[in-house]
């Protein structure tokens, strides 16, 4: 099997003179419509505390956008001082659309606006408050309502991934989870998946997928980054970024699937493929695309095939979406310091994975990319051959 790309364009660049030209962390969901949306964060820089989302809308399988602008100013809490950034969306049974933004607390004068985690060795790795607020659109992106607190976390500061709809109905939302900024102690690191029946009005039966042990594990393996979707026999699976807590370093992409909707899931384990965040764009043989950033030695977007569901992947199917040829953070290092490289992620200029399935062979990757100042949201349309 090949992946070949059909086209490259950018979905959506600032100008150099706009203020908000910093975009980042795309998310996308295809409406049963056909209809795709998606947001990304916008802002001064990847840090500043000004982040507030964008939506665009596209009926062509994204070929053009509507550009819906930023409808969430002036109804976010806290701005400017907070930063809002992943904007997560779904379909809800009932009809239109719900989103879940993630705020950063960048507003307290007792801390730089680029630290996030505390270096301090008596409250090492506490992360800044994080708020994750929900909103509802009746009209498909044009309005939305006030917004309110998400509720039904099993750990306070937590940060909503993704909404995933299940074919019952019912909404999906992988959780990572961090201790409090003053918080000592270590870091016990949870991926949790929280469940909705009620299309995004409450949230509970939390499902752990992934728990650090920083007790009983030399290397105090953490699954970054859960990244999920519903494969096409009714499967969940979802992959991580494997960062190795203690002593620095990364192993390869890891992944872990669940066979009853959601309410338990396997141990992750290794894929065997380098990288960081990696998206499942479900297929409807039973395949999926993994669609991956590297942040090594190769700066690169990359997709690859895997004829069942994640378990296995074509090494010929391998290809190079997008090289980034700019300066850009990296991955970790063997010994580096572990909070000196998550504050450091500022200097990130591209990645994000995301995507569609366009139809049976065809899906649309989105990623951003650009430098320290001007970031762009990129696409790519690719078909297995």
């Amino acid at each position: 099997m090949h992946i070949r790309i059909r086209d490259l364009f950018t979905i959506h660049g600032a100008d150099r003179d706009d203020p908000m030209g910093h975009l980042c962390e795309p998310r996308m969901t295809r409406l049963a419509s056909g209809e795709l949306v998606l947001s990304f964060r916008t802002g001064t820089l990847r840090y500043s505390p000004d982040g507030s989302p964008r939506l665009l809308r596209s009926s062509d399988d994204g070929r053009s956008w509507n550009d819906l602008g930023r409808p969430f100013d002036g109804m976010l809490p806290g701005q400017p001082g907070w930063d809002y950034r992943a904007a997560a969306l779904t379909e809800v049974p009932a009809g239109g659309l719900l989103v879940s933004v993630v705020g950063l607390d960048r507003s307290s004068p007792d801390r730089p606006p680029w630290l996030v985690y505390n270096p301090d060795p008596a409250f090492y790795q506490g992360m800044i408050p994080i708020r994750n607020l929900l909103s509802r659109s009746g009209d498909f992106g044009q309005t939305w309502s006030s917004f309110s607190e998400m509720t039904g976390m099993p750990i306070a500061n937590s940060s909503a991934q993704q909404l995933v709809r299940l074919p019952n109905g019912d909404i999906l939302c992988p959780l990572e989870t961090f201790k409090a900024f003053d918080e000592p102690g270590p870091w016990r690191y949870r991926v949790d998946v929280i469940r909705s029946r009620d299309g995004g009005q409450s949230w509970g039966e939390s499902a752990p997928a992934h728990m650090s042990d920083p007790d009983g594990d030399p290397r105090n393996l953490m699954c970054w980054d859960p990244r999920l979707a519903v494969l096409s026999d009714g499967r969940l699976v979802q992959f991580y970024y494997a960062f190795l807590n203690r002593g620095g370093g990364e192993d390869p992409v890891h992944v872990g699937w669940s066979t009853d909707l959601g309410r338990t899931w396997s141990l992750p384990t290794s894929t065997g493929l380098r990288g960081q965040a990696m998206f499942p764009v479900p297929l409807a043989d039973g395949g999926l695309i993994g669609f991956r950033q590297r942040r090594d030695e190769s700066q690169s977007m990359v997709a690859i095939y895997s004829p069942d569901g994640g378990r296995t992947f074509d090494p010929e199917s391998e290809t190079t979406i997008y090289r980034h040829e700019t300066p850009s953070g990296q991955g970790m290092r063997d010994g580096l310091d572990s909070v000196a490289y998550m504050n450091d992620m500022i200097h990130f200029t591209f990645g994000h994975p995301t995507g569609v399935a366009l139809d049976g062979s065809r899906a649309l990757l989105v990623w951003y990319a650009g430098d320290e100042t001007l970031t762009e949201i990129r696409g790519a349309v690719v078909e297995l051959a």
